[in-house]
């Protein structure tokens, strides 16, 4: 399933019936019916790494696009996403660097949740960054990190 970005752009080009434009809603059956009615530029890249997961990964639960505290909390999961695969997410993906970032300090301050993090993918080397403020808990839970990152590359340090 892929959602185009004209797709998603066509959704909201449609007119806005109703004097108060207000678009009616209709119950959602798929993931296409979520997809669609996200904003262009947030759901494409969600969309994109799920569908490369899918390929990679075909027996790993994984659910495309969807609010955040949806998918944490179950019940909100079987309420509003009936169809979908995973039901206790343990890992979220974010479209972007800035809301991941967003998220990770809120659930950190607020949640009170474990967080480790932000863990870099798609470096050349096993490189993580520490943000400002962490604690000796949180440098040694991105140093664990960096160390099952170099290897899984099989890199065994300086020559």
């Amino acid at each position: 399933m892929s959602i185009s970005r004209e797709d998603v752009l066509e959704y909201h080009r449609r007119g806005r019936p109703g004097k108060i434009e207000v678009v009616p809603t209709k119950p959602v059956s798929t993931q296409r019916d979520l997809s669609l009615a996200c904003t262009p530029g947030v759901a494409q890249p969600v969309s994109e790494a799920v569908e490369i997961v899918r390929e990679r990964c075909p027996g790993l639960a994984v659910d495309g696009e969807m609010q955040a505290d949806t998918a944490v909390v179950r019940e909100l999961i079987e309420e509003r996403y009936p169809f979908s695969a995973v039901r206790d997410a343990n890992v979220l993906v974010f479209p972007s660097l800035e809301a991941a970032n967003v998220a990770f300090k809120l659930l950190d301050r607020l949640g009170g949740a474990e967080v480790i993090g932000p863990i870099l993918l798609g470096l050349g080397a096993p490189v993580h960054v520490l943000q400002t403020g962490d604690d000796v808990e949180n440098t040694v839970r991105m140093a664990a990190v960096a160390v099952m990152d170099a290897q899984s590359r099989g890199d065994t340090g300086p020559a």
